[in-house]
């Protein structure tokens, strides 16, 4: 390889390489190669990217049923623990309210006893209304007639 000058813009020189003709033809064959177009292709192809700004990695896309799937699951495991809680929450309620309706129907009988109580007390004293209504007139009758028992008496003794 010889070196030879070569006058640049601005008054400046470099070097020029001079390639022999066994050099240029191992190049050219090198360049025609398809693992040298491949290469070269995939470096253009990153000079574009990094030029554009689009050296990200490219993401394969989301699936977006899996993705769907997974919010569902984990709306469904969020139900599950609340519709738990609630079944716990109903079989509480649930006894209480067998408590209250054992209480009430306690409470039913009770009313029940106490009203025929009542009844029978309401009886007794209807009762005694109707055996006392004659009771002055039988205890005038009777203290009318011990008086004149008395002053008969009286009278032949």
């Amino acid at each position: 390889m010889d070196n030879k000058e070569i006058a640049l813009p601005n008054s400046l020189t470099s070097a020029k390489p001079v390639f022999s003709e066994e050099q240029m033809q191992n190049f050219s064959e090198m360049m025609n190669s398809p693992e040298y177009q491949n290469y070269a292709a995939n470096k253009v192809q990153e000079q574009i990217r990094e030029s554009l700004g689009l050296n990200k990695p490219i993401q394969p896309p989301k699936n977006q049923m899996v993705e769907e799937q997974k919010k569902l699951n984990t709306n469904v495991e969020q139900l599950k623990l609340q519709l738990t809680s609630i079944q716990y929450e109903n079989m509480k309620l649930n006894a209480q309210i067998e408590v209250m309706n054992k209480t009430i129907d306690s409470n039913n009988e009770e009313l029940h006893k106490l009203q025929s109580a009542n009844s029978d007390l309401k009886a007794v004293n209807q009762t005694l209304k109707d055996n006392n209504k004659h009771y002055w007139l039988f205890t005038a009758l009777i203290s009318i007639g011990c008086a004149i028992l008395g002053v008969i008496l009286g009278h032949y003794f």
